[in-house]
């Protein structure tokens, strides 16, 4: 049985302050609440229905990476999120000319230095070595975590298609994706020391 939530802010509360169980509960609550407002406002840009997926996926993305920063005070999340939304929509249009993925934004690149004798480990492998180090990963990640990355970023499903395939709502789309990338960059993070890895994935 889902649980009952009193308003936003005992929802906002079990998302940054709940189980690991309690806290996946309330964000895909959050995303069942908005996910068809969002689309909606993003419906008022000017963009094409896979692109506001595109910028509607992000903007969950980031939702998630930035709630536990969030300061509920009485009004509500959906002005957050739209912000959030806003912000991202503006980067698409002008990152769409540069042929740059969104997901690129923010992350670090550090340059080899001349001095050392050659360069990282990760540096040095092939785009198939890659993609076979991120399959390599998926070996140990939950049964959800590599069903939803290998549907959606190996097999190009969309969120309808995945919707379909495992009978999953939408809002547990977003979020077993989200928590299956996060668990992929730490996985990624601890074995190379890095998680740029994951521009394959963008």
């Amino acid at each position: 049985m889902a649980p009952a939530y009193d308003g936003e802010a005992s929802l906002i509360r079990d998302i940054q302050s709940g189980t690991p169980d309690q806290s996946a509960a309330a964000f895909e609550e959050l995303v069942k609440r908005y996910a068809s407002k969002l689309f909606l406002h993003l419906s008022s840009k000017g963009l094409a229905v896979v692109e506001q997926e595109d910028v509607a996926n992000e903007t969950w993305a980031r939702a998630y990476q930035l709630i536990g920063r969030y300061e509920y005070r009485g009004v509500s999340v959906f002005a957050w999120l739209r912000a959030i939304a806003d912000r991202v929509a503006k980067e698409y249009f002008r990152r769409r000319y540069l042929g740059e993925s969104l997901e690129v934004k923010g992350r670090d690149v550090v340059a080899p230095s001349g001095n050392d004798p050659e360069p990282a480990t990760l540096d040095r492998l092939t785009h198939e070595e890659r993609m076979a180090a991120v399959k390599d990963a998926l070996t140990a990640a939950p049964e959800d975590y590599r069903a939803i990355i290998e549907a959606v970023f190996f097999d190009k499903f969309t969120t309808e298609d995945v919707m379909e395939l495992y009978e999953w709502s939408q809002s547990k789309v977003y979020t077993t994706k989200f928590r299956a990338l996060a668990w992929l960059k730490n996985h990624l993070l601890d074995r190379y020391g890095t998680d740029t890895i994951l521009d394959l994935l963008s």
